[in-house]
């Protein structure tokens, strides 16, 4: 992982920091971007940019000298004066706050909406909320040219009935046009003009996670040319809307009750002309401030007993998500756990009241075949090495694996360490138990991690001893096997 002031996080496809980084492990590579931006494009008639402080106001019409604060509106830094600012439809009484927040992508920020309340994954931005810019023609007989770059963290969610819908990124408010639109969980690409007789896929696959930039540029008697991250995607694409439909162009809505595509807002420019293919190429070297294309979510799968039921109860687990996604550049966070009880049939669950990792603490939990829990000691004297999944392992595995799995693949595969705030039963066991408990911590890891085909380096594990419990001597235990892992 490499980091420089102003640069993106830069990580590799499935390891996560697990330790400190070492000088060794900086690289030179990553290095501060210095230009160009759209102003080197003559003619800017409107620049909004939300990676870092400087251009955004507050609510009292002030400079935001700090992240995480209200904002009002984002400047215009072309000097033409026309800012953007926070969209809801009327029938939205109680909007929520829109905010600048830092490390969206990489070291920079972003501007939008997220809820206090996580709907699944954080962020969970506002359901209504866009951008809106006052004035804008879009016209088939009008020569411009519109830039954005966005992060869209996760699919729609926290929505009445929309969560599976497209998410409408550019819409004109003058003929009710959604003119680009990203698919949904049920796929469909990046369309141009959707619902349309001119729609046009312009990527037929668009990841669930991404930063992406758009360029669009409409030349009368051509038409729209388009390009994705620097790729041209369209060239000379229909434009359906009238010759000149002058009007309010949103953001991130298309004007409908909870119409936002819950995206991050980074970067947009506009031109009233059609810029050349040099100024293109321009625009293209402004995108290399941003690191384009997939992003990925940091999710954690929590088991354990009562402490870590508590612990998820909280919604500590979704903070320490969060924190691990922000030093990582995670465009998601979330937290992956279910109690005994709510799913028979086959039982499925990681968290279960009261149970070790293994019944290896009689009298409550004795050795023996048929007392097994997230790891069964048949009690012959075996190592746990050998040892299999109890009815507590066998319950996780149907909560993540199988048909009657409760966990997609997708959602699976952003989990990326294991989380045990795990040790009150274990802890009743004698001091003489350790090589044992260390035992079947690492053979209860490694057929969770089995589950998903990951490796240790894959998927690290996190545990600690949540409370002292019972004994001084199986206190010490538990915590002398924890440091001899470490």
């Amino acid at each position: 992982m490499a980091t420089a002031v102003g640069s993106p996080l830069i990580g590799g496809a499935t390891r996560i920091l697990a330790q400190p980084l070492g000088t060794a492990g900086i690289s030179t590579g990553a290095t501060l971007f210095t230009g160009p931006y759209p102003s080197a494009i003559p003619e800017l008639a409107g620049w909004w940019d939300a990676g870092i402080l400087g251009s955004v106001l507050g609510p009292s019409g002030t400079v935001l000298d700090t992240m995480n604060a209200t904002v009002g509106a984002l400047v215009d830094k072309s000097g033409s004066g026309i800012p953007l600012l926070p969209f809801h439809i009327a029938a939205d009484t109680t909007p929520n706050p829109t905010l600048m927040v830092p490390r969206v992508n990489g070291f920079l920020g972003a501007v939008g909406s997220p809820d206090a309340t996580i709907a699944q994954y954080g962020p969970t931005l506002d359901p209504d909320w866009g951008l809106s810019l006052a004035q804008f023609d879009c016209g088939s007989a009008v020569s411009w040219t519109l830039y954005l770059v966005w992060t869209r963290p996760n699919w729609r969610q926290g929505t009445i009935e929309v969560n599976s819908d497209p998410t409408p990124l550019i819409h004109a408010m003058a003929t009710g046009t959604t003119i680009v639109q990203a698919a949904g969980p049920a796929g469909g690409g990046l369309v141009l003009f959707a619902g349309t007789g001119a729609s046009i896929v312009l990527t037929s696959t668009l990841e669930r996670r991404h930063t992406h930039a758009l360029i669009l540029r409409n030349t009368p008697g051509v038409g729209v040319d388009v390009w994705l991250d620097g790729v041209q995607v369209a060239q000379g694409a229909v434009n359906p809307l009238g010759a000149s439909v002058p009007g309010q162009l949103l953001l991130f809505h298309d004007n409908t009750i909870q119409g936002s595509a819950q995206c991050w807002f980074h970067e947009a420019a506009c031109w009233k002309r059609a810029i050349d293919a040099v100024e293109i190429s321009t625009l293209i070297d402004c995108q290399a401030r941003w690191v384009l294309g997939a992003r990925r979510g940091v999710n954690l799968l929590v088991m354990g007993q009562s402490n870590a039921e508590w612990f998820t109860q909280a919604s500590a687990s979704l903070a320490l998500a969060q924190g691990v996604a922000w030093y990582l550049g995670a465009a998601a966070w979330g937290s992956t756990s279910l109690q005994s009880g709510d799913y028979i049939s086959p039982a499925r669950y990681s968290l279960i009241a009261g149970h070790p990792i293994s019944n290896s603490s009689p009298p409550l939990f004795p050795p023996g075949a048929g007392n097994g829990t997230f790891l069964t000691n048949p009690g012959d004297g075996s190592s746990p090495a050998g040892w299999s999944f109890g009815p507590d392992g066998q319950a996780l595995t149907a909560y993540l694996t199988g048909a009657q799995a409760l966990v997609s693949s997708s959602d699976e595969s952003d989990i990326v360490f294991l989380l045990w705030p795990w040790s009150e039963q274990d802890s009743t066991m004698p001091y003489a138990n350790k090589a044992l408990y260390k035992g079947s911590i690492s053979r209860l890891a490694g057929l969770t991690r089995a589950l998903f085909n990951r490796s240790a380096a894959q998927m690290p594990l996190l545990m600690w001893s949540a409370i002292p419990y019972e004994t001084d001597i199986g206190v010490q235990m538990v915590r002398g096997a924890m440091v001899e892992f470490g």
